[in-house]
């Protein structure tokens, strides 16, 4: 994964793979956010898309407002997955999918100057290379991605679709998801191994700038600027393209499929997918509007 997206598709195992902890630093309490939220609508249904954080600091007061309002308006949620209740049911799965099958080391797979960054970006968190070489690079990205959200002070417990789901729960909403948690394991294990080893090596070249870097996504998206945060999400994909098309486009393109074919049924909804996803080229906004269901921001 890159710098981003590892911490973004990460979401669903972090805590299975690496438990709690500490966190090393928490960033200065922000007591109200805004992030973005859009809405498409016919004359009986209305869909509202909100672009969430998997990941997030304490004390960050984004559930309230129009996102709020408009959760509270809606029947169903709708997630990318929803991981189960413990999440060590995922280990079987990450086990299997995340050790390759021919046996292929990490190191083996690395020139010299690969095993050199990635070697000394593990130091930074106690790990050495040994540790994880029997896994696959999406895998150790996975790890590695974690440690980095810890390290920024962000917490896998109060991740927006965390909160979400259970107010949803509370409020006996039905709840769907997009995808199952094999599904999108499966999707990273697909990806094509040179571009896995480049993102991780990316990840690690410098640790202290994907800290920031994931400090930096919090900001923006907290701010309610899209096209900020979508850059930051997306920051070094062009150097991934099959890893874009295959976790983004194709995506964005199914769920606006099943987008489309809910607004043929009344009810209001609330969908709730990474923020990379909604803006940008290939987004999720743009697939809607092709279909001829142009999103429109809420603005409070």
């Amino acid at each position: 994964m890159n710098r981003q997206f590892a911490a973004r598709l990460s979401a669903c195992c972090l805590v299975a793979l690496c438990g709690g902890g500490a966190f090393a630093q928490n960033p200065a309490p922000k007591p109200d956010a805004d992030p973005v939220l859009y809405v498409v609508r016919d004359s009986d249904t209305t869909i509202y898309l909100f672009g969430t954080a998997h990941l997030l600091p304490p004390d960050l007061d984004w559930f309230n407002d129009g996102v709020k309002r408009a959760f509270d308006d809606s029947q169903e949620l709708y997630l990318e997955i929803i991981p189960p209740e413990d999440p060590s049911e995922l280990v079987p799965l990450m086990s299997k999918l995340a050790v390759d099958p021919s046996g292929r080391t990490l190191s083996g797979q690395l020139d010299n100057q690969q095993r050199r960054i990635i070697s000394r970006g593990l130091r930074e968190f106690g790990l050495r290379l040994e540790q994880v070489d029997p896994l696959e690079p999406w895998a150790v990205g996975l790890q590695v991605a974690s440690l980095i959200a810890v390290s920024a002070g962000l917490d896998p417990e109060i991740g927006a679709e965390t909160v979400l789901e259970a107010q949803a729960e509370e409020q006996g909403k039905t709840i769907r998801a997009f995808e199952t948690a094999e599904e999108q394991m499966t999707m990273l294990d697909r990806l094509p191994t040179d571009e896995q080893i480049l993102s991780l090596v990316e990840t690690l070249r410098d640790v202290d700038q994907s800290k920031k870097d994931l400090s930096d996504l919090i900001e923006s998206w907290a701010k309610g600027d899209p096209e900020r945060t979508v850059a930051l999400m997306n920051k070094g994909l062009e150097q991934t393209p099959e890893t874009a098309r295959m976790l983004l486009v194709d995506r964005n393109e199914r769920w606006a499929a099943k987008i489309s074919e809910r607004m043929n049924q009344p009810g209001t909804v609330f969908v709730a997918v990474g923020a990379g996803h909604l803006d940008g080229k290939g987004g999720l906004n743009e697939k809607l509007a092709q279909r001829g269901s142009a999103p429109m921001r809420v603005l409070d």
